[in-house]
């Protein structure tokens, strides 16, 4: 699969010409999730990962167990809600589609039989991203409040049963030429909701694990522009649970590269793989992303 990440970038970079040059700015280059649209601008983006893994860490030893999937896709619309691009609000629909003990494409057949698969849209939320500081364009937070939605799994993971309020802080910086480009990200996520101990029998305690704890994911992204229109990035991420009273917790980091294309003026497409290289009670993996986004602008 990683072959196919390597030959897809090289024909997309050699049929649209690699020796293109384009001193314009693109929006590939200007809409980095640190930016707003304007007042009646939209903006979609469906992105989807399918992380596999058939290992984890527990209690500092790797245990090698039956492969399990996780397919989720997100699906993301804002519209801008002031002329001067200072606060845009959005809705939030996230899709799952798991399965365990089957090959890793197999959440893509999207079947739901209760015992080693299940699908659903699991959670929706409504969110504002919004400017603190009108001077800085660069950085910007997005406030969102989560609901799960689907039914309990009783003999299956799904998806987390947590309400969620999240703030996520965005940030990026251009270097000079255009060439190179760094975005971060650091996010804070309360979940809360009910204790796994007090499930009950007709619950799913796994659906409950991350309950009364919270989530701090911290990224950064390095992106070389081979033209205005298409990009190469790596990037490396560390998750923290912290214990706020489930009596669980977990850490993992993972390392990954991607590339993006405009396709149109509106129209963009990404693709990415990662590699989860350490964890602290949770999987050892990798994920395999796409996504698209369409600007109205």
């Amino acid at each position: 699969m990683k072959q196919f990440f390597l030959v897809v970038i090289f024909w997309s970079v050699s049929f649209y010409g690699f020796t293109q040059i384009d001193t314009s700015q693109s929006n590939l280059q200007k809409f980095t999730p640190s930016q707003l649209i304007k007042d009646q601008n939209w903006d979609v983006k469906i992105f989807n990962s399918l992380y596999t893994q058939n290992k984890r860490e527990d209690n500092g030893k790797i245990i090698n167990e039956p492969r399990s999937n996780f397919f989720t896709t997100t699906f993301e619309v804002f519209t801008g809600v002031s002329k001067k691009s200072t606060a845009n609000l959005g809705f939030i629909f996230n899709f799952k589609s798991n399965t365990i003990n089957e090959n890793r494409w197999s959440p893509l057949k999207f079947i739901d039989n209760k015992s080693n698969s299940a699908r659903a849209l699991t959670s929706v939320g409504i969110s504002l991203k919004w400017r603190p500081n009108k001077n800085s364009k660069n950085f910007t937070i997005q406030s969102s409040f989560f609901a799960p939605i689907f039914e309990d799994q009783p003999r299956f993971f799904l998806d987390k049963r947590s309400y969620v309020i999240e703030n996520r802080l965005f940030y990026d910086k251009t270097f000079p030429g255009r060439k190179f480009q760094l975005f971060t990200e650091i996010d804070f996520a309360y979940n809360f909701g009910g204790k796994a101990k007090d499930a009950t029998q007709f619950q799913n305690v796994g659906e409950r694990y991350a309950n009364n704890s919270l989530g701090i994911p911290v990224s950064a992204f390095l992106s070389y522009f081979i033209t205005s229109k298409y990009t190469a990035l790596i990037y490396l991420q560390h998750f923290e649970l912290v214990d706020l009273g489930n009596n669980f917790s977990q850490g993992y980091s993972l390392a990954g590269l991607g590339f993006k294309m405009q396709l149109f003026d509106n129209v963009t497409i990404e693709m990415s793989y990662s590699y989860f290289f350490q964890a602290r009670g949770a999987g050892l993996g990798e994920s395999y992303n796409f996504g698209v986004r369409y600007l109205l602008i």
